[in-house]
């Protein structure tokens, strides 16, 4: 589940295979059509994540620099830090 809110993305729960589908949906909705934004993922409430977050922040990522956006990341599980650095994709957040 997403929630934004002044510009910081609310994550809640799993994000993992299961999940990644409807929240890379959504968050590609919540992206289109912004420019000059700054949009922070907030990671608090996320309790389980796969090799699927990963795939998941990089397509947010992506887009977002299409659009001239910037996406930061918030209180990231140490689990999806971990993968992050196991991808060596950690500097581009």
């Amino acid at each position: 589940m997403m929630t934004l809110d002044q510009g910081t993305l609310f994550l809640d729960g799993a994000i993992t295979m299961q999940t990644a589908p409807l929240l890379q949906q959504q968050g590609e909705s919540l992206l289109q059509g912004k420019t000059a934004f700054t949009l922070v993922v907030n990671m608090q409430a996320v309790t389980q994540v796969d090799s699927a977050a990963v795939s998941l922040l990089l397509n947010w990522q992506r887009l977002a620099v299409q659009q001239s956006l910037i996406l930061s990341l918030q209180a990231v599980p140490e689990k999806l830090t971990r993968l992050l650095h196991l991808y060596n994709v950690e500097d581009l957040f």
